[in-house]
């Protein structure tokens, strides 16, 4: 699989692992737009399903929509 690491995932990914919690694709948008990326929503939801593919995110449901948190340590035991 190509590596789909960018400036911007990067730095996406610190802040979820930062502040943890549900991330959506409106509030990665509006913190890449902090960070002068833009705030595409599509762009965002890109960036986050990538950090799923490569195992950094798990998507969830919450309150009936998709939201991504950290992925769990792949051997289970605490980061």
């Amino acid at each position: 699989m190509p590596d789909t690491t960018t400036p911007r995932r990067t730095a996406l990914l610190e802040e979820i692992r930062r502040t943890g919690g549900n991330w959506g694709r409106v509030r990665a948008a509006t913190y890449s737009a902090s960070l002068g990326y833009g705030g595409s929503r599509d762009t965002a939801r890109q960036d986050l399903r990538a950090l799923v593919r490569r195992g950094d995110l798990v998507q969830i449901e919450a309150r009936g929509r998709h939201a991504y948190t950290v992925a769990p340590p792949a051997d289970g035991g605490e980061s």
